[in-house]
């Protein structure tokens, strides 16, 4: 068998590890926590990786939908095609109104929240201060 002294038990807290027979907490394995291979990013690409537009579509009933792509015109492709969105799907054909650079992703998503937040009359007033 284990002798005593090697044995480790899991404590309550998840990601540490406490010895019985050293009574001190020791660190997991870090084989288990290492980064995996080609998981950094280089700085000097990254503003051109991440570009992000904010868009607004019309759609055949009329009705304003708001989105996030990286390419808006291959998303406007495939919300035509029925394979975007479930809103857009059953509201075929959807028309580009208004789109929106931002720098990353997590801008875009802030936006676009911030834009389906408006009301009907300020998003058209949005979309009409692009024209």
């Amino acid at each position: 068998g284990i002798e005593p002294s090697l044995q480790v038990f899991a404590c309550q807290t998840p990601r540490k590890y406490l010895c019985f027979s050293q009574h001190q907490r020791t660190s997991p394995p870090l084989a288990r926590y290492s980064p995996r291979k080609g998981s950094r990013r280089l700085n000097s690409n990254k503003n051109l990786a991440e570009q992000w537009f904010v868009y607004i579509v019309r759609c055949a009933d009329g009705s304003l939908y708001t989105g996030i792509a990286k390419d808006v015109e291959r998303r406007i492709e495939q919300h035509n095609a029925g394979t975007a969105s479930r809103y857009t799907r059953s509201r075929l054909s959807v028309t580009l109104e208004y789109q929106e650079e931002q720098p990353n992703q997590s801008s875009a998503l802030k936006r676009e929240l911030a834009i389906k937040a408006m009301s009907r009359k300020a998003k058209k007033a949005l979309i009409q201060s692009e024209k």
